[in-house]
């Protein structure tokens, strides 16, 4: 499933408290992300890191629609 920024917040708010394993596709480079909604705000971890939910790492709504907005994400798996 391919998804801009805006219908990916929108399905993270659907499945809160999951998060998303999420592929993006820059050129021939794929990198895989973990992207999460909690306590109203979004973050975004590479799937090496540990999962800091910490109010000073996420973003709020507008930053993340900001900060990616030219982003296509591909959901590959829901989080648990």
């Amino acid at each position: 499933m391919q998804l801009n920024t805006i219908e990916l917040i929108q399905k993270l708010k659907e499945i809160v408290p999951l998060g998303y394993e999420v592929s993006l596709r820059m050129g021939s480079l794929t990198i895989t992300k973990d992207v999460f909604c909690k306590r109203e705000r979004f973050f975004i971890f590479s799937t090496e890191e540990f999962w800091n939910f910490s109010w000073n790492n996420g973003y709020t709504e507008l930053e993340f629609t900001n900060e990616f907005e030219k982003w296509i994400w591909h959901i590959d798996q829901t989080i648990s």
